[in-house]
């Protein structure tokens, strides 16, 4: 599904992107996919959103205090090339940096993705590039812009593009390129539409993509119309968690955007998917803990992206606001639902089991014993195998209930082994006493 409207306003503001940043320039390795006995873990966070710093009073610091407060690592601010010179480009970064916040570029914002890189139609429209005595052509400004940008110590790097159609990947590549000629060291964000084409559980959607030397990115929106419904919510993140692992590179960070906005505040988008502005929602704590909880345990995300902040806590006053986006009334329960649901502890990662013997009477050799479990799944997650053993001997049963016949007398243990759909395991065990 093409979203034009949703791709003119991450155009016009920005995306977001992933990882730790330290101090200094930095090249960002990703750390190895967790193996499948490994508990997920919770990676970084970053917010979407849209501040002009030439429009706030404050340069935006202390709409970055807050998203840093509450635990917000990373945000790509759209806005940042509208209308702010270096200076005041600089000034927002040291603001971010103060928050405890690294910045993404949304290089893809200034319309260098889609210029002739050796015209000059650009030169003089960028208002960050003014000053810059050498700069002669949109390459030039592209250099200028990126040699001020990665010096700056929390930056995390830059956006590149968003969404981008299959007939796009050569001029993509050839923006990436361009960019890590200039910048080698900071990581270069492409978002894929993860919602589009179907959203292709084989992540076909994506993988052409994943070639190029990128951040990979994927986006899922999963609430919708209707009641809240933590199991679509977990389930279509999981989809898209699991496709962009199966078609990333190995070593290639991994980027996920997840939904903190309402389909009806964006009428052509309610329009483009064919829902009832009227009848959708903003997600639920328990929404927003099922979307991220779904990205680590289906996926091996860099880094969990929420969009957007503007869609929570609305544009700060002096802001130009899109006339296709509402502003949010209800700021207070979206933050608490963002907030609640994105910082949760990770849930026991372990299935719970139980274990009742059915037989009556005495165990005894020789003669059918029957046990049975009962396994609670965490929650959105699927219990695949059980596995049975009495004593050292692997026993022939593969489903919750198990038939055997002991061999030898005496007190042996039984043990049940259960695995859930990431193969991470829970073991019970109960003695029995064989008797002759």
């Amino acid at each position: 599904m093409a979203r034009p409207a949703h791709r003119a306003l991450r155009l016009a503001w920005a995306v977001l992107a992933p990882l730790l940043v330290a101090l200094g320039a930095l090249a960002v390795a990703a750390p190895a996919p967790a193996s499948a006995g490994t508990p997920p873990r919770v990676p970084p966070q970053g917010i979407y959103d849209s501040c002009d710093p030439t429009l706030s009073a404050d340069g935006c610091a202390s709409r970055l205090r807050r998203l840093g407060e509450a635990g917000f690592k990373v945000v790509v601010n759209g806005p940042i090339f509208t209308r702010a010179n270096a200076d005041q480009l600089v000034a927002y970064a040291q603001a971010a940096e103060a928050a405890g916040i690294s910045v993404i570029y949304p290089l893809h914002g200034t319309g260098l993705l889609q210029a002739d890189l050796s015209d000059n139609n650009l030169v003089g429209s960028i208002k960050v590039a003014e000053g810059c005595a050498t700069c002669e052509t949109n390459g030039d400004v592209l250099a200028y812009i990126v040699g001020r940008l990665r010096v700056l110590p929390n930056t995390w790097g830059y956006y590149l593009a968003d969404e981008p159609r299959r007939d796009k990947v050569d001029q993509v590549n050839a923006f990436v390129e361009r960019v890590k000629a200039l910048d080698p060291d900071h990581p270069r964000l492409v978002m894929g539409c993860g919602i589009c084409y179907g959203g292709d559980p084989t992540g076909s959607n994506i993988a052409f993509l994943a070639p190029l030397d990128i951040a990979l990115g994927t986006d899922q929106y999963p609430v919708r119309e209707g009641g809240p419904d933590v199991k679509r919510a977990y389930d279509k993140v999981a989809q898209n968690a699991a496709s962009l692992a199966k078609v990333a590179r190995p070593g290639q960070l991994q980027v996920i955007a997840l939904q903190a906005w309402r389909w009806g505040d964006s009428p052509i988008d309610t329009e483009m998917a064919g829902l009832n502005g009227d009848n959708t929602r903003f997600p639920t704590r328990e929404e927003i803990q099922a979307q991220r909880d779904a990205a680590v345990t289906a996926g091996h995300p860099d880094l969990i992206l929420w969009y957007t902040a503007t869609q929570v806590i609305g544009w700060e006053e002096g802001q130009q606001r899109p006339s296709y986006w509402a502003q949010p009334t209800d700021t207070d329960q979206r933050w608490a639902n963002l907030l609640g649901g994105a910082f949760a502890p990770l849930p026991n990662d372990r299935p719970v089991a139980q274990m009742s013997m059915l037989s009556r009477g005495r165990v005894e050799v020789g003669r059918t014993v029957v046990a049975d479990a009962r396994a609670f799944r965490n929650p959105y997650r699927r219990v695949m195998r059980y596995r049975w053993k009495l004593g050292a001997r692997r026993l022939r049963c593969a489903s919750r209930r198990c038939a055997f016949r002991p061999r030898r007398a005496g007190v042996q243990r039984l043990t049940l082994t259960v695995l859930n759909d990431r193969s991470v395991a829970t073991a019970v065990h109960r003695s029995l006493r064989v008797r002759p």
